[in-house]
């Protein structure tokens, strides 16, 4: 069964521009999980309408897709980025698509071959991973997981999950379900730490914060 990662990349970012190309601890934020998926042994593809991104891919020999740069707009929903890979690759509905993201640096290859072997071995259709959140949490002004008059500690609660931000699924069931978590999914626990995702100012300082604590 082939299996394809995608890893969309835009240069158009709102919170954080120019996030993607940004040096964290010193090297490129996209390197990172170029770094990770290079001998993965998974055919990688690019997606991004940057004449330069598209040269570092190729450098990393990995397949590229040239996005119409009409593609980029905010009214651009996920659903149809991945529509236009599967066109663009022209991929077979029993192929196995896992989509990763270079805002999140620090996702492991054993992370990331899971996703697939899992979604294979359990026999289902879609494959994600998930992180435990301890905290109290609030929607509409109403809490959602505590007594706000019971004061238990956060490590003692009931923890909430939080998406991982990387998805695998069978191509066919995308196809049909229009979502990247289809109705017969398998999902797995991640460490937090694999899970930091830069989206803001804030969360690239905190990461590269993290990144210097690894390399001494």
């Amino acid at each position: 069964m082939k299996k394809v990662i995608i890893i969309p990349i835009k240069t158009n970012n709102q919170r954080l521009p120019g996030k993607n190309t940004m040096l964290l601890a010193g090297k490129p934020l996209y390197q990172y999980l170029f770094d990770t998926v290079k001998n993965i042994g998974i055919d990688v593809v690019i997606d991004c309408s940057d004449d330069k991104i598209i040269q570092i891919a190729k450098d990393f020999n990995f397949s590229t897709i040239k996005r119409d740069p009409s593609l980029n707009s905010p009214e651009t929903s996920g659903n149809d980025l991945i529509l236009n890979q599967i066109k663009s690759l022209n991929l077979s509905e029993d192929c196995l698509l896992g989509q990763f993201f270079v805002t999140t640096p620090f996702l492991e290859a054993n992370t990331i071959k899971k996703s697939f072997s899992l979604l294979e071995s359990h026999n289902k259709t879609s494959c994600f991973g998930l992180y435990k959140v301890y905290d109290r949490f609030w929607h509409q002004r109403q809490p959602v997981n505590h007594n706000p008059k019971t004061l238990v500690g956060t490590q003692y609660m009931e923890p909430l999950f939080r998406e991982a931000g990387f998805y695998t699924f069978k191509v066919g069931a995308f196809l049909k379900e229009k979502s990247r978590i289809t109705d017969s999914f398998v999902n797995f626990d991640v460490d937090e730490t694999e899970c930091i995702d830069i989206d803001t100012y804030v969360d690239f300082m905190f990461a590269e914060s993290y990144a210097k604590s690894r390399q001494s």
